[in-house]
Parts: C-alpha cells; sequence; structure tokens
C-alpha cells in the first residue's frame, strides 16, 4: 500500500505546465512524497525472512526493482544527451545505484 501511495504521489508531483495544481499543493505533496518513501523504505528494510524461499523472492523483487531503475534512468540519460540537456540528476542517481549495488555486494560478502 505504501508503494502505491509513493507512486500516486510521483504521478501528482510530476506537472510540467502547473495546470492542475498550484506550486503550495505541489510543496505540500514533496513532503509527504518524502514521509510516504521514508516509511516505505523502513518497512523493507524490517521485512522478517522465514525461510529460504521468502529470501528468493525477496533477492528477486530487489534484481527486479534495481534492474527497472536503472534502464528507466538510462533510457532518460540517453534522451536529454541526445537534446544536449543531461540533467546531472540523472547521472548522480544512475551512478548511486551503482555504487549502492557495489557496497550491498561487498558488505554481504564480509558479512555472510
Amino acid at each position: 500500500m505504501t508503494a502505491i501511495i509513493v507512486v500516486v504521489l510521483l504521478l501528482l508531483i510530476v506537472n510540467p505546465t502547473g495546470i492542475w495544481m498550484p506550486s503550495p499543493i505541489a510543496m505540500l505533496l514533496i513532503a509527504l512524497l518524502g514521509a510516504a518513501v521514508a516509511v516505505w523504505v523502513g518497512l523493507v528494510w524490517a521485512e522478517s525472512i522465514r525461510d529460504e524461499r521468502e529470501a528468493l523472492h525477496r533477492f528477486i523483487a530487489s534484481r527486479f526493482g534495481y534492474v527497472a531503475g536503472l534502464i528507466v534512468l538510462l533510457v532518460a540519460a540517453i534522451a536529454q544527451s541526445v537534446n544536449h540537456a543531461l540533467d546531472p540528476w540523472i547521472a548522480f542517481a544512475l551512478g548511486a545505484m551503482v555504487v549502492g549495488k557495489l557496497i550491498g555486494l561487498a558488505h554481504g560478502r564480509n558479512r555472510h
């Protein structure tokens, strides 16, 4: 449910022309989005795994999420580069995903 709230808030915030949302409501939605993401991350982080099957499902879901995010950001970076207007935050997000994956792999190898 929290993930759905995050997605809906993201869709509402993407308001390029300002047609359906005045600025004060946009600021409220940004605050709500931050809170919803914090709750979602907390729920994901606190998941308890009871057996190997649940662990496998969690790993598969994480891999799908990582690859989907990577593909979307890569397509955005390519599209913006073609227009010679690459937003540095897209490159930063791609780099953060890759570095986060490497740190997670190193942490998993050292801890488990």
